[in-house]
């Protein structure tokens, strides 16, 4: 009888030790996915942040690129004035070659006629000088008319799409 219930017993026990090895695989895995999981949104994570300081450094060498070209626009624009005594030589330097180096596509440079309260244009550069030092077909605007004698009078800058149509 003591023999047979030790087979029982031995049964039951290595019934038991089954369930927990199972118990524990089963645990093993479960806890093996949500690492893998939590692992892989920390990879997500750690990439997402590695693209956004990327472009950050991009963003900051754009902008140490910008300073360099502006603080050589503005020695030149300072140094280019040496040895001129003419307004108009002045007027002519800051058209062409400032400008120019600011990458603005055109650009006419207008003085105002305070007795007569009119803007007249003295330099420019793009397609108003096809010529050297020659403004083809040069305006004269009076003070608050269209957008150029708007800001000339209102003394404020404007950004404006689409100026042909003014």
């Amino acid at each position: 009888l003591m023999y047979e219930n030790r087979w029982k017993w031995i049964y039951v026990f290595a019934s038991i030790l089954f369930l927990i090895i199972g118990i524990l695989y089963y645990q093993k895995s479960r806890i093996g996915k949500i690492y893998s999981n939590d692992l892989e949104i920390k990879n997500r994570f750690i990439t997402q942040q590695k693209e956004e300081i990327e472009t950050i450094n991009e963003q900051l060498a754009s902008q140490v690129q910008l300073r360099r070209e502006t603080d050589q626009t503005i020695n030149y624009f300072a140094t280019s004035l040496f040895g001129k005594n003419e307004e108009e030589e002045i007027l002519w330097d800051v058209a062409k070659n400032c400008v120019a180096r600011l990458g603005f596509v055109d650009c006419v440079i207008y003085l105002l006629d305070e007795s007569k309260e009119v803007l007249i244009q003295k330099a420019a550069y793009g397609t108003k000088n096809p010529q050297d030092f020659v403004i083809h077909s040069p305006l004269r605007i009076p003070l608050g008319k269209g957008i150029v004698g708007a800001v000339a009078q209102s003394g404020k800058a404007e950004i404006v799409n689409g100026g042909s149509k003014d």
